[in-house]
């Protein structure tokens, strides 16, 4: 068992999967102001949910809803733990499927993201057969390191070369900030898995020392790269944040690094709520090629003559598909729309209030009433945070002019390197750079960010 709680989450941890963009489409003001609430309110819902976790015995999230809202608790957690994780494993395959243009579209001529996204869930399909979670920690240091590598690239870019020749800060708006509030928050999620993992550590009760490293890791990169990346990239802040980059042999190791590991780091928050089906139905992470469960009912007497690796293969097989399925549905609307609605849904719930609601309902009676309104207002604050993600997504989707079912506006979409020209002197007014960056965002504030 692994000593802290989310290695390979350290490893997503280090990487400014959000709060570069959301900067881009909030100004300075309201950007390090989210920045700031995320880092504080979480850290504190953290610590608080491992609290939870260690008074109560509880072994998992939905276990923490059961102690304090009976039935209906742990069916609200539970949809709030998938619908996060499924939403959050679209966002992953769609990222990765830029990812790969990236790394070597140059030599693949013709395959758009739609191919790389299926690419994408064929190599995840052996990933996610890890028979449990606990696995994950042997590869926590390798994983770690390509990510820190990664944003030191990053950031190397941003002091080696500056600010973009043509550069703007004034092109968002109050909408624009308050649909990406959650992508933000999709940046500083993570807690969803929290209790599952607390349950797998040799020293549960060592968790908050375990958290608190992990904090004075991530947010210093946070902080660093969201600022770095809007003095450096303004309003074109891109929702793949290796766009902004140029196209080098260091961004290329980063990029093929970041690939490998971050497989992983997908497969982590899927396989603990699919161990939650398999578990009920008696198929156990230990049993291969013969089922020794013992436990009863109908669904587990059908499934018990299947070998735990073949239900295994085909279940996890079909959950894949389905978030392959939604990723190509949505493949138009760009990889900031899939941020921002995961963002704003079970993610947000299980990292920003969750946690504080729980609290409150099992020990707000012997909390003093400053404590009470701090935990209220933090929860009311990631109350807004879903409600508004939702609300301004939702109707900037259907809103949308371009946005068709199963069709990418280009081949390329989330998938270039717009520092190649964004950094020359004398940038060329006919590049597409030039037109989408400089043209349609700073000029006309059409697609900042896409």
């Amino acid at each position: 068992r692994p000593h802290v709680p989310r290695l390979p989450g350290v490893c997503s941890s280090c990487r400014p999967v959000g709060a570069q963009y959301a900067m881009g489409q909030m100004g300075w003001g309201w950007g390090l102001t989210w920045v700031l609430f995320s880092a504080l309110s979480t850290w504190l819902s953290g610590h608080l949910l491992g609290q939870l976790c260690l008074d109560t015995g509880a072994a998992s999230y939905p276990e923490l809803g059961q102690i304090y809202f009976g039935n209906r608790g742990r069916q609200f957690t539970l949809l709030c733990q998938w619908s996060g994780y499924f939403l959050g494993g679209v966002v992953q395959i769609a990222f990765i499927g830029a990812t790969w243009d990236q790394a070597i579209g140059s030599y693949t001529p013709g395959v758009c993201q739609w191919l790389w996204m299926i690419i994408t869930t064929g190599i995840l399909i052996p990933v996610i057969q890890v028979p449990s979670f606990s696995q994950f920690g042997n590869i926590a240091l390798a994983c770690t390191v390509a990510a820190i590598f990664l944003v030191a690239v990053y950031l190397g870019q941003v002091v080696e070369y500056g600010r973009y020749t043509h550069i703007c800060y004034n092109q968002w708006s109050m909408n624009s900030m308050m649909a990406n509030i959650c992508n933000m928050a999709f940046t500083f999620s993570g807690h969803g898995t929290f209790p599952e993992q607390i349950r797998e550590m040799r020293e549960p009760k060592d968790f908050g020392k375990a958290f608190d490293m992990l904090y004075a890791l991530a947010i210093p990169f946070y902080v660093a790269c969201a600022v770095a990346a809007f003095w450096a990239f303004g309003n074109m802040n891109s929702a793949n944040w290796l766009e902004n980059l140029k196209d080098t042999m260091a961004v290329k190791i980063g990029i093929f690094s970041s690939l490998v590991s971050t497989m992983p780091v997908i497969a982590l928050g899927q396989v603990v709520l699919l161990l939650q089906v398999e578990l009920a139905l008696g198929v156990l992470p230990t049993d291969w090629m013969v089922n020794r469960s013992t436990v009863q009912g109908k669904w587990a007497q059908k499934v018990r003559g299947i070998p735990p690796v073949v239900f295994r293969l085909a279940f996890r097989t079909c959950y894949l598909l389905a978030m392959l399925f939604l990723a190509e549905l949505l493949i138009g609307a760009g990889l900031a729309i899939f941020v921002n609605i995961a963002g704003s849904l079970g993610l947000t719930a299980t990292t920003y209030w969750l946690p504080y609601i729980f609290y409150l309902k099992g020990h707000g009676d012997k909390l003093p009433w400053s404590k009470k309104l701090l935990y209220l207002v933090n929860a009311l604050g990631g109350l807004f945070i879903t409600m508004s993600g939702l609300y301004f997504n939702i109707k900037d989707l259907v809103q949308s002019k371009d946005f068709e079912f199963f069709h990418e506006t280009t081949c390329k979409e989330g998938a270039y390197f717009w520092g190649n020209h964004m950094w020359e002197s004398n940038l060329d007014n006919s590049t597409n750079a030039y037109q989408t960056l400089v043209v349609d965002c700073c000029q006309k504030g059409e697609t900042c960010g896409d």
